[in-house]
């Protein structure tokens, strides 16, 4: 009954978050190709279903059966996305798992990691990334950045990740209300006034979100929201250049996801990165 419950007040929390214009973004914003030619043009983004344990809790599975499904040991990359969905949906009904507390687990850890994701997620003290995907020491390698870019040496370090650690899903975290991404919606004369290294780092945000279709946005909100999607995006478009990372997902071995993280009621909506099906389908 404990996971039922669960269940009925997470689906009370996907009712409610319906409501915003985050579903409308991930179909507008990420179910379309890539725009960058060549070999890009191969791949897309596809929301992946965020309602998934609403319809496992109308077929009559219990949270604990998918936790039964995952198990303990992750072994692919949908095993790892799936990981992670469970876990923020914990986190979003108030069941959390974590107990950093014990000292056998840290002692484990001290010797040896083996994290099943690596997240590039933002800096922004809102977004605690273990929290709210409720996972332990030595689960996730997180790196965290102002406005989740990924620059070389972002890079360099989820490049480790996969290649070391044998990471199975690469996330690129934004979130809502995020201060890079507001700061880079600013105009060229407002950004100058910022510290020479600050605007560096906006620049490698502001290709992504400065568009007219944004800025033509009446609703603060709403704005805010597309263009930290829109960043999502664009970032991933980044990691995907890098042919170490798309190799891997040609290959099936690793999974790249976008997500975005909305503050007010914990839920990481996530989106797919994979080839376009008429691709597969021209090789049948």
């Amino acid at each position: 009954m404990a996971s039922l419950r669960a269940l009925m007040r997470l689906s009370l929390s996907l009712g409610r978050v319906s409501q915003t214009t985050t579903p409308r973004l991930a179909t507008q914003v990420c179910a379309r190709p890539f725009t960058d030619g060549g070999d890009m043009q191969k791949y897309e983004f596809l929301p992946r279903n965020r309602n998934f344990l609403l319809r496992s809790l109308r077929s009559g599975r219990t949270l604990a059966d998918l936790h039964a499904e995952v198990g303990t040991e992750i072994k692919t990359p949908e095993e790892a996305a799936l990981a992670l969905e469970l876990g923020n949906a914990r986190f979003v009904a108030g069941k959390t798992r974590r107990d950093d507390s014990q000292f056998l687990e840290r002692r484990v850890h001290y010797l040896a990691q083996e994290p099943f994701a690596a997240i590039l997620g933002c800096s922004d003290s809102r977004v605690p990334v273990e929290m709210v995907f409720d996972q332990s020491f030595g689960k996730l390698f997180v790196v965290r950045v102002a406005g989740n870019i990924a620059t070389p040496f972002t890079m360099a370090s989820l490049e480790y990740a996969i290649l070391v650690l044998g990471v199975r899903v690469v996330l690129v975290l934004g979130h809502e209300a995020c201060g890079a991404v507001g700061a880079a919606l600013q105009t060229d004369e407002q950004v100058k006034k910022f510290p020479d290294n600050i605007q560096k780092l906006l620049g490698f945000i502001s290709p992504h979100v400065q568009s007219e279709w944004i800025h033509n946005l009446h609703d603060e909100r709403s704005r805010g929201r597309e263009a930290a999607f829109r960043n999502v995006t664009g970032q991933v478009n980044t990691l995907m250049s890098n042919t170490l990372l798309r190799d891997r997902v040609d290959a099936g071995s690793l999974k790249i996801m976008g997500g975005f993280y909305e503050i007010s009621s914990g839920m990481v909506d996530f989106v797919e990165f994979q080839k376009r099906q008429e691709e597969d389908e021209g090789k049948k």
